[in-house]
């Protein structure tokens, strides 16, 4: 327990902060033992049974052993450590700029300004009511659709390119 910062002194302090943190899934014990097999240990196929008594067919399921569901389960946990907690959320960006751009301009009349005379003037939704895309107009000849996926590739193309410049 000591490499959790545990500086635990009885063997039923240890066990009770080991059930702790089994209880959060923070810890496993598992051992590899010369009867496991690596279908086990690692991965393997099971047989399905058909509950048919007249059925020819063999069917078989990859099925992950503790180890690899352990490793699994530490991969996640390693990419999600990593995040960012300042990491923005773009769909909920995108969302409360839409409500604001509905709100503040186009619900009272008014087009919502953006650069060299181009504006928002009305935004599409869905069959499901969320924002699809801005539909841009003002200085353009046609009107132009701007989408939500549009706006997420570029703005990580352009997170992309800025990381990669420091």
């Amino acid at each position: 327990m000591e490499i959790f910062g545990e500086n635990l002194e009885s063997r039923d302090e240890k066990k009770a902060k080991f059930d702790e943190y089994a209880r959060k899934g923070q810890i496993v014990f598992a051992t590899f033992h010369q009867s496991y097999g690596y279908e086990e240990f690692v991965e393997g196929i099971k047989p399905i049974i058909d509950n048919d008594e007249n059925s020819q067919e063999v069917k078989y399921d990859v099925k992950d052993g503790i180890f690899k569901e352990l490793c699994d389960k530490s991969l996640k946990n390693y990419i999600l450590s990593m995040q960012n907690e300042n990491e923005i959320d773009l769909d909920k960006l995108i969302f409360e700029f839409a409500n604001y751009i509905n709100q503040d301009f186009l619900n009272k009349g008014n087009e919502f300004p953006l650069e060299n005379k181009v504006s928002i003037k009305k935004i599409l939704l869905n069959s499901k009511d969320e924002y699809r895309s801005f539909l841009l107009g003002g200085s353009i000849k046609s009107p132009q659709r701007l989408t939500i996926d549009i706006i997420k590739r570029d703005y990580l193309n352009f997170k992309n390119k800025k990381n990669s410049i420091f």
